[in-house]
C-alpha cells in the first residue's frame, strides 16, 4: 500500500493536485472485512494524502447486480453480505 502511496504522490507532484483522484472502490463486506476496517483504511490512506488530493471517489459493491463477480467470490470462499441500508448511512 506504502508503493501505491508514493507513486499517487509521484503523479500528483508531476501532473497536480486538481488532475489526480484518489478512489476507493468497490467497498465491499466480507467474514473477513467489517464497515470498520473499511473506515480505518480509508482513514490510514486518507492521512498520507493529506495535501495530494481534492477528492475521494468511492463506490458500494452491488454483488446481486453483477452475477459474474459473485460467482467469483463464492468460488474462492469470500463470504460476503450486501450493504443494508443501516450500514449505508
Amino acid at each position: 500500500m506504502d508503493e501505491r502511496i508514493k507513486t499517487f504522490k509521484a503523479l500528483v507532484d508531476k501532473l497536480g493536485k486538481g488532475r489526480v483522484i484518489w478512489r476507493f472502490d468497490p467497498l465491499i463486506l466480507t467474514d473477513r472485512i467489517s464497515q470498520e476496517d473499511l473506515l480505518h483504511k480509508i482513514e490510514y490512506i486518507g492521512d498520507r494524502l493529506l495535501g495530494y488530493t481534492e477528492q475521494l471517489v468511492f463506490s458500494f459493491a452491488d454483488i446481486v447486480s453483477y452475477r459474474k463477480v459473485k460467482t467469483n467470490l463464492e468460488r474462492n470462499g469470500i463470504n460476503y453480505h450486501e450493504w443494508t441500508e443501516t450500514e449505508l448511512s
